[in-house]
């Protein structure tokens, strides 16, 4: 029987775990990522990036959103469907 899971995957392989959160935020999959380094002249730079996914919240059940870390630094992110009445 297949999921049918709604999946992200992301190369997040240059941010530390730390730096990257994910969040519904709406009817959307929220990732955002802060990337903090010392520059050439040794002051801190900052880097935000922000991606939106938008999902049908009337198709997901968004306490299902989970997301994990490999070793590969990619970033897996799923959401899953509601569970049917029948």
């Amino acid at each position: 029987m297949p999921n049918n899971s709604f999946e992200i995957n992301l190369d997040v392989q240059r941010c530390k775990r730390e730096e990257v959160t994910v969040e519904l935020s709406g009817d959307s999959i929220v990732v955002n990522t802060r990337k903090c380094a010392p520059d050439d002249n040794s002051i801190v730079a900052r880097k935000f990036s922000k991606r939106t996914y938008p999902i049908n919240l009337q198709m997901y059940d968004k306490d299902s959103l989970i997301y994990e870390f490999n070793k590969d630094g990619m970033l897996k992110i799923q959401i899953f469907p509601k569970k049917s009445d029948n």
